[in-house]
């Protein structure tokens, strides 16, 4: 994936995030913490789920990892992975 379309993929993600989020932070960086810092919880994960998967046109399953994404960076770094693992 060329890196412009990366760059595009995480102003994506991060646009969603802050869309859906609870709680807005002054400031979204990759250290951003989803739960403590933007007050996420499950109904909210999910909308952003549905959203980043029509929005990227990607399945974003559940392979195991997912329960270790904790901030703005890990979801950028798994919609990418995803992402490229789908690319043909």
């Amino acid at each position: 994936m060329a890196t412009e379309d990366a760059d595009a993929v995480r102003e994506t993600v991060r646009e969603t995030l802050l869309k859906f989020a609870p709680a807005k932070p002054e400031i979204l960086t990759k250290e951003t913490k989803l739960v403590a810092d933007m007050a996420y919880h499950s109904l909210a994960i999910m909308e952003v789920i549905f959203t980043l998967e029509e929005k990227l046109e990607v399945e974003l399953v559940d392979d195991g990892t997912t329960g270790q994404i904790t901030t703005v960076g890990d979801v950028e770094d798994y919609v990418l992975k995803v992402m490229a693992q789908a690319a043909p």
